[in-house]
């Protein structure tokens, strides 16, 4: 699915993990080819970590559930806290 350059692109924070735990970029490399700029000269700005940690939410659109539970696995196992929310929708 596309992604729309002029919102805020939400894949790298767990795309990375990812790509480190696994060894394959491939996942992220999907992404970056999707991003549909919007003008000639994009600017894309982005970051990997916040005040809030790093969101798994959007990851459910573009990482199976299997690889989403194996980054999970491996922040706990280095040490990382995982805060898990629930909503009426999900």
């Amino acid at each position: 699915m596309p992604i729309d350059s002029n919102t805020y692109p939400h894949a790298p924070p767990h795309l990375v993990p990812h790509t480190f735990y696994t060894e394959d970029v491939s996942a992220l490399t999907r992404w970056v080819m999707n991003l549909k700029p919007k003008s000639h000269s994009p600017i894309f700005f982005n970051f990997l970590d916040s005040h809030d940690g790093i969101g798994l939410i959007a990851a459910k659109n573009i990482l199976r559930k299997e690889k989403i539970n194996f980054i999970i696995q491996k922040a706990e196992k280095h040490g990382g806290y995982i805060s898990y929310k629930n909503s009426p929708k999900n």
